[in-house]
């Protein structure tokens, strides 16, 4: 089993400061946002094996609370200029597939529409704008990320920082889809 795990950057400042969009960085609220949704991710208990962000600062930014509030190393973030450059579904896709077979996990930083379309992509059934500082996780049934196929993942992790209509619906759905693709193989074994 495989799991990917995707998270917005926080709010940022706004365009238009004369600062290029790349460099634009968190605004105190974002901060905020990030270090909220980080203590709410640490209680899952997961521990991303190989974390990759966006080179944009925003984006490090959201990136470094994390790693601070989860102990992970900020030196051993992977930094890709292509999440900011190329912010597409296709861009995350040829990402994961490049990872080690040996790696069971990865965390996403990065930016809209990408990440959102990163989900949509790999979770059949699935859309839902993705807010800045939100978390999804995603659970693949796989042992070689190279195997990955468009609408085989399942939500199985979902935390943003307001309330949204149906995500606790949304969630129940794959989590059950699961589980009942996990008892099929169990019985069929």
């Amino acid at each position: 089993m495989k799991m990917i795990i995707l998270v917005r950057h926080a709010t940022a400042m706004d365009r238009g400061n004369e600062v290029p969009d790349f460099e634009r960085t968190l605004i105190k609220k974002g901060k905020k946002e990030s270090q909220k949704m980080a203590q709410r991710f640490k209680k899952y208990q997961l521990k991303p094996e190989v974390w990759i962000t966006s080179a944009a600062s925003r984006a490090v930014e959201t990136a470094y609370i994390f790693a601070d509030i989860l102990e992970f190393p900020r030196n051993k973030i992977l930094m890709d200029e292509v999440l900011y450059d190329k912010n597409s579904s296709e861009s995350y896709i040829e990402l994961i597939k490049s990872l080690p077979g040996s790696k069971n996990s990865v965390i996403f930083f990065g930016h809209d529409p990408g990440i959102s379309e990163c989900a949509t992509t790999l979770v059949k059934n699935f859309q839902l704008d993705f807010p800045k500082a939100g978390v999804e996780g995603i659970t693949l049934l796989l042992k070689d990320w190279k195997r990955l196929q468009e609408g085989e993942g399942y939500l199985t992790l979902i935390e943003f920082p307001g309330s949204h209509k149906g995500i606790s619906r949304i969630l129940h759905r794959n989590l059950t889809d699961l589980i009942s693709l996990q008892n099929q193989n169990i019985f069929c074994i």
